[in-house]
């Protein structure tokens, strides 16, 4: 059963007190209907009825879903370190059986984190080792707050799980497709699997640390060659002058084997105008590709800095208006679970003066065959170049 207790609590900002009712214990097998107000927040947020204030109430609570065999121990820090379960706790929890999973956690926002992953069907030692990883690779510390949010699924893209990672006064939404995770623990975890065994068998804090300091005993952190640092700036600069060499080097390609469609291509192959058009659309369609290498924050920054390097003055605001547009026609597919390149195409094929069409119904449409071939050679140019970017450099950490 869920157990519960009425205490005045004084309101921080009007300093009324009013009766509040704080949560010891929350059943979600006998009380279901309490656990999407702990995940809401709702069952710890104190609202007065005098000024409206509202306050998170910082108590302990035991999460337990009997169904699914698993225990969480909201315990705070008693104000000079984590305290732990004491001894009649761990005594009375016993009883749960060998089969429960059980946790302990120190804050609200980890103890949503535990129950979300363990509701969408992972264990919290994988997503921790993920998020490690994650953090080694991208800088981040080991005591920034790092939670797991959802898993998410998308026709075109396919599951993703979804990160917050705090930044300053604010949350940073990470995103990586599932098959980067699987990959990325599948690589790890069984190596350390027996002594996590051996970690978890009593009401341990599995959190990053504790990831790192099995992959220790495991011998897995070993000192490795540091990659050559390049800033951010030289990312992007590197970036644009590769595509720029890329599309000189592709372009009479693409303009021979399109020239069956469309007999303008034959023209184009030595266009100055065509190759910054189809520039423009290479490094529109790269640009989606950084949020898979980078985190959101760096990769906008980056995004930043490559459209100011073709911001230049003779051609204006233009280039940026036009990676606008494809972005637009991207971002747009996506949201209708259609092939974004299929969009970029169809701009750029009337920036280039394209003509070929097909009839419809009576209706004049552009030559979908043509469409589809053209997107396809906007993607296949610079594809995979952050990935190979990143393989043989790191990004210098605070680089701008």
């Amino acid at each position: 059963m869920s157990i519960s207790h009425d205490s005045y609590i004084a309101c921080s900002k009007c300093k009324r007190e009013q009766l509040f009712t704080i949560w010891d214990s929350v059943n979600v097998w006998v009380d279901p209907n309490l656990k999407q107000s702990l995940l809401d927040g709702d069952l710890t947020t104190f609202h007065c009825r005098r000024c409206g204030h509202s306050a998170h109430v910082a108590n302990d609570l035991l999460y337990h879903d009997m169904k699914n065999q698993l225990a969480i121990w909201l315990k705070h820090s008693d104000g000079a370190g984590f305290a732990g379960l004491d001894t009649a706790t761990k005594s009375l929890l016993s009883s749960l059986g060998k089969n429960y999973t059980c946790r302990i956690v120190e804050s609200y926002h980890e103890l949503v984190d535990k129950i979300r992953v363990f509701d969408d069907g992972f264990s919290d030692a994988s997503i921790e080792l993920f998020k490690l990883m994650i953090s080694i690779r991208d800088g981040i510390d080991l005591s920034r707050p790092f939670y797991y949010a959802t898993l998410q699924s998308s026709w075109f893209k396919g599951k993703s799980l979804v990160f917050a990672v705090a930044n300053e006064h604010e949350f940073l939404e990470l995103r990586y497709p599932i098959q980067h995770f699987n990959d990325a623990v599948d690589s790890v975890l069984p190596s350390i699997a027996s002594l996590l065994r051996k970690t978890c068998e009593d009401w341990p804090k599995v959190d990053r640390q504790l990831l790192l300091t099995t992959m220790e005993e495991a011998g897995l952190m070993c000192p490795v060659a540091v990659k050559p640092g390049k800033s951010e700036i030289e990312a992007a600069a590197e970036f644009v002058l590769s595509i720029i060499q890329q599309t000189q080097a592709d372009l009479p390609i693409v303009c021979s084997t399109l020239e069956f469609f469309d007999p303008i291509f034959s023209s184009l192959s030595a266009d100055t105008f065509a190759a910054y058009e189809f520039n423009l659309a290479v490094i529109s369609t790269q640009l989606h590709a950084l949020p898979n290498f980078f985190p959101l924050e760096i990769s906008s920054r980056i995004r930043s800095h490559v459209l100011n390097s073709i911001a230049i003055d003779d051609v204006g605001n233009y280039p940026v208006c036009t990676i606008g547009e494809y972005d637009s026609v991207w971002e747009l597919a996506i949201e209708h679970a259609e092939l974004p390149h299929a969009g970029v195409a169809s701009i750029l094929y009337d920036k280039l003066g394209l003509s070929a069409s097909v009839s419809i119904g009576g209706q004049k449409l552009k030559d979908p065959m043509l469409i589809s071939s053209l997107g396809c050679a906007v993607l296949s140019c610079g594809s995979g170049w952050w990935k190979k970017w990143t393989e043989k450099y790191q990004l210098e950490r605070f680089s701008i």
